[in-house]
């Protein structure tokens, strides 16, 4: 009995230590099988960050850039107006040439008309004052050819 007692005690034992070595087995599998889920969480907690800061990176590239854009075109508003703001002193200031220019043909022209309405004025005074001269004279002249008429009828009438 004694061998019985001391051969459930060593199969006790050896199923103790069987035991233990599966619980030290699954434990020493659950302990790497943690290790292994800490390192994915960890290498994805990594590849998150990773994500992040590539987007931010991604992200102030562009805010960068639309930046620079607003500012290149903001430049070029500025730019062009300027441009139209030259173009339109411009055109104003010929337009005010052009304007002094024709006032002052338009103020000479009518110096011109003046002066040949004076001239006209001077030339018709003249010839009327001819005219007048001539009709004076020819009045006088036939009143002097009707005075010989009249005397040649007289003779004329007195010879016959």
């Amino acid at each position: 009995m004694k061998a019985t007692i001391n051969a459930l005690r060593d199969a006790l034992e050896q199923q103790k230590i069987l035991e233990s070595e599966r619980t030290q087995k699954v434990a020493n599998d659950a302990n790497a099988e943690i290790l292994q889920l800490k390192e994915t969480v960890n290498a994805l907690r990594d590849e998150l960050e990773k994500q992040r800061i590539g987007e931010s990176e991604r992200t102030q590239k562009l805010l960068g850039n639309a930046q620079a854009e607003i500012a290149q075109l903001r430049q070029m508003a500025d730019a062009l107006r300027d441009e139209l703001d030259r173009q339109r002193i411009g055109e104003s200031e010929r337009v005010q040439r052009a304007s002094l220019e024709m006032q002052e043909e338009i103020r000479q022209l009518k110096g011109v008309a003046d002066a040949l309405r004076q001239k006209l004025d001077l030339q018709t005074f003249e010839s009327q004052k001819q005219i007048s001269k001539q009709e004076g004279r020819h009045a006088s002249e036939v009143a002097e050819l009707q005075k010989t008429i009249a005397a040649l009828r007289l003779r004329l009438e007195g010879a016959a």
